[in-house]
C-alpha cells in the first residue's frame, strides 16, 4: 500500500522523535499478527494472543520503565510494577476493543493509513515523507513496514472507536466552577507534631523482644542469594586491534549526512521578570508593565547587560543575562519562537513563558550548516572503532559460549581460551556489591539459572557476560539470637510510635474539651506552629509531604475545626487545628477555565472508556494459559 511512497522518496535516516513511535509500541504492543503455531498466552473470544505478542509488549514495558527509572529500577520496584500482568491486561484490552470496533463496522481505508504514517515526524525529511527514512527507522526498531502498517491500521480503528465512545462526553460550566473552587481552596492550620524519636527513655524487655520475634518471624527472612562465576568481554579491551581506514570514514560520512547537520543557533541575553505559576491576573499585568519599562530603557540605549544585572530575576543576572548559544529545542517554545525570529542586535518586546516575562537581546544568529568530513572524521573513527570492538567482544563471547557447551563447565572453557574467570560473593536480587556495573540486570539473569547451569551470552551496556551458577542459598528465617539486636530496635521503634500516638490523642482530647492548643501543648513540652496557607496537592509548608494531614486539613470547617483523631504521618503524629480558609479569587477563574474544562473532559472520557473495557471483559470469554495466570 505504501509502495508508491517508497518508490518516490529518497535520503537517509532521521533519529529525532523515535520516542513517539516507541510510545505507540509500548502502549498497545507491536502488531497483532496471529500465528496459531506460536505458543498461546490467552484466547479472547476465540482469538489468540501469542507468546510472541506477549513478549514484545513485556519487553517494551520493561524498556520504558528502565528509561524512566534509570539506575534506580531495582528488583523490588520491578516486582511492584507487576509487568507480566500489565502486559497481559494491555493485550486483552486491545483485543477486546478491536473486536468491538469490528462489530460496530468501523473500517480504515488505505488512504487514511497512508496519511497517518506520512504524518509521523520521524519519517519526514524536509517538507515530506521519506520512504528510506521510514524503512530504516523501522529496521532500527526491529520491525517491518508490513508489521508496522498492520499495527497502525489497528490503532486507527481504535481511534475511531474511542471517538465513538466519548462523543457524548460534556463538561458543564458549573462543573468547571466547582472544580476551580475545590482545587483552588487553601487552608492554614495550626499543628503540633509528636516525633517518636523524642521518647528516648523507651526500652524493651528481653521477653517482649522474643514475643515480637515469634509473632513477626517472617519479616526477618533473608533474601535468596546466588554465587556465580563469570567471564566478562569488555569491548574496550579490543579497540587496539581495530584499524579504521580513511575510506571507511568517508563512506560512513557520505551515508550519514543527516547525522552531521548542525541546526541553526542563536546567541542571546535576556532579562526575566519572574512570575509564579499560579500568579493572578493583576500580578501578571504588573510584571508586564515592569518589563515594558525595562525594555524602553534598553531601546533608549542603556547597556542591556547592566540592565540585566540590575533588574533580572534569573540566575543569569550576574553574567549580564548571558544565555550563550542555544538551539531552538533547548528553550521553551514562546522564548525560542521569538529569539529565532530576531536579527542580531534586536531587542524584543516582553515575551511570556511559564517562568514570567522575558526581554530578549539577540547578539548573533548562526545559520544551519553541515559539519565537514574533516570536522567529523575523529568522531566517526571513534564510533566505528567502538562498533568494531563491540563486535569483536561479542564474537569472543560466542566462542567462549561454544567452548563452554563442549566442556560443560565455564572454568574449563576459560582455561582453554586463556580468559580470566571471576567469581562473585553471594548476592541478592540487588546484584553483586562490586565488580558489576549493571547490577540488577546481572542478578536478574543469575537468578534464572539453576546450580551449575551457565547462561547464554548476556549483553549489558558495559559489555558481554557468560555466567555459571556455583551455589544458591534459599531464603531462610534466622534464629532469634542472630537477629536479636534488629528485633529490639524494631520493638523500641514500635513502642515509641505507640507513645507518640497516645500523647497526640491525649492532647487532642484536651483541646476538644476546650483547652487552647497552645496551652495544652505546653504539658507535653511542645508548642504549636502555623503552616501558612497551602493547597491540596504537594508539600505542606513547615511539615512537608504528608497526604494524611493534607486530606484531613481540607475536611475541617469553622464549625468542626479539629479532626476526629490524631493523624499518623509518615514519621510523626499530628494534632491539627483549622486556622483559616481562603477560597480562590473569583477573577482567576477566567484564566483557568479552559484548562480545567480540558482536564475534566479528558477525565470523563477516560471514565467512559474504562467503563466500556470493564463491560467488554465481563461479557467476554477469556482463557488464560496456566503459566500466565496471576503472574
Amino acid at each position: 500500500m505504501l509502495d508508491l511512497m517508497r518508490k518516490h522518496a529518497a535520503s537517509w535516516f532521521i533519529k529525532i522523535l523515535l520516542g513517539a513511535i516507541v510510545v505507540v509500541f509500548v502502549f498497545w504492543g507491536v502488531g497483532s499478527f496471529r500465528s496459531y503455531q506460536e505458543a498461546r498466552v490467552a484466547v479472547v473470544n476465540g482469538e489468540t494472543i501469542t507468546q510472541n505478542e506477549y513478549a514484545q509488549v513485556y519487553d517494551s514495558l520493561l524498556e520504558m520503565y528502565r528509561n524512566q527509572f534509570k539506575n534506580v529500577l531495582d528488583a523490588d520496584t520491578l516486582r511492584s510494577l507487576n509487568l507480566p500482568q500489565q502486559a497481559l491486561d494491555r493485550l486483552i484490552d486491545r483485543k477486546l476493543l478491536l473486536q468491538e470496533a469490528e462489530k460496530l463496522g468501523f473500517v480504515v481505508t488505505d488512504e487514511q493509513l497512508a496519511r497517518r504514517i506520512a504524518a509521523f515526524p520521524a519519517f519526514q525529511r524536509g517538507d515530506g515523507f521519506d520512504a528510506k527514512i521510514y524503512e530504516r527507522t523501522l529496521a532500527h526498531l526491529r520491525t517491518t513496514p508490513e508489521q508496522f502498517e498492520a499495527s497502525q491500521r489497528e490503532d486507527l480503528l481504535l481511534d475511531k472507536l474511542m471517538g465513538f465512545m466519548t462523543v457524548g462526553a460534556k463538561v458543564t460550566e458549573a462543573e468547571v466552577q466547582q472544580w476551580y473552587e475545590w482545587n483552588g481552596k487553601q487552608v492554614d492550620i495550626q499543628y503540633v507534631a509528636f516525633e517518636p524519636l523524642r521518647y528516648t527513655d523507651v526500652d524493651a524487655p528481653e521477653q517482649e523482644v522474643k514475643r515480637y520475634y515469634d509473632k513477626h518471624r517472617q519479616q526477618y527472612e533473608t533474601d535468596p542469594e546466588v554465587k556465580v562465576s563469570y567471564l566478562f568481554f569488555d569491548p574496550a579491551a579490543y579497540t587496539d586491534g581495530v584499524k579504521i581506514g580513511d575510506d571507511a570514514i568517508a563512506d560512513y560520512y557520505d551515508m550519514h549526512q543527516d547525522d552531521f547537520e548542525i541546526p541553526p543557533t542563536v546567541e542571546a541575553r535576556h532579562i526575566l521578570i519572574r512570575l509564579a505559576p499560579d500568579a493572578l491576573a493583576e500580578q501578571i499585568e504588573a510584571a508586564k508593565e515592569k518589563a515594558l519599562d525595562i525594555q524602553k530603557k534598553a531601546l533608549a540605549g542603556e547597556d542591556f547587560a547592566s540592565l540585566a544585572e540590575k533588574y533580572s530575576e534569573d540566575t543569569t543576572k550576574d553574567n549580564g543575562g548571558y544565555l550563550g548559544t542555544f538551539s531552538r529545542e533547548s528553550m521553551v517554545k514562546p522564548f525560542a519562537d521569538k529569539a529565532f525570529s530576531m536579527e542580531p542586535g534586536q531587542i524584543s518586546e516582553p515575551v511570556r513563558t511559564q517562568f514570567g516575562w522575558h526581554i530578549i537581546k539577540v547578539e548573533a544568529v548562526n545559520p544551519a550548516r553541515t559539519r565537514s568530513l574533516e570536522e567529523a572524521a575523529e568522531e566517526i573513527r571513534n564510533k566505528l572503532v567502538q562498533e568494531a570492538a563491540s563486535n569483536l567482544a561479542y564474537q569472543a563471547s560466542l566462542g567462549a559460549y561454544d567452548a563452554s557447551l563442549g566442556a560443560g563447565d565455564l572454568a574449563r572453557a576459560a582455561e582453554t581460551k586463556g580468559i580470566s574467570l571471576k567469581t562473585t560473593d553471594f548476592f541478592s536480587d540487588q546484584g553483586p556489591k562490586e565488580g558489576i556495573r549493571s547490577k540488577s540486570r546481572f542478578a536478574e539473569e543469575a537468578f534464572k539459572l539453576k546450580e551449575n547451569e551457565f547462561s547464554e551470552v548476556l549483553e549489558l551496556p558495559e559489555g558481554f557476560y557468560l555466567l555459571q551458577v556455583q551455589e544458591k542459598k534459599p531464603a531462610t528465617i534466622p534464629e532469634f539470637d542472630e537477629v536479636k539486636d534488629r528485633v529490639r530496635e524494631d520493638v523500641i521503634a514500635q513502642l515509641q510510635r505507640e507513645k507518640a500516638r497516645s500523647d497526640a490523642e491525649a492532647l487532642l482530647a484536651q483541646v476538644k474539651a476546650g483547652n487552647p492548643l497552645s496551652e495544652a501543648a505546653k504539658g507535653f513540652g511542645l508548642s504549636p506552629k502555623n503552616t501558612g496557607y497551602f493547597k491540596r496537592a504537594g508539600a505542606i509548608p513547615q511539615i512537608g509531604y504528608e497526604p494524611s494531614v493534607s486530606a484531613a486539613a481540607f475536611l475541617l470547617t469553622e464549625a468542626k475545626p479539629l479532626p476526629d483523631t490524631a493523624l499518623e504521618g509518615r514519621k510523626d503524629f499530628f494534632v491539627i487545628h483549622l486556622a483559616g480558609v481562603k477560597p480562590p479569587p473569583p477573577e482567576g477563574f477566567a484564566a483557568e477555565k479552559e484548562n480545567i474544562e480540558k482536564n475534566l473532559l479528558r477525565s470523563k472520557e477516560q471514565q467512559i472508556v474504562e467503563a466500556w473495557r470493564t463491560a467488554l471483559r465481563e461479557r467476554a470469554t477469556i482463557t488464560i494459559q496456566e503459566r500466565y495466570r496471576n503472574p
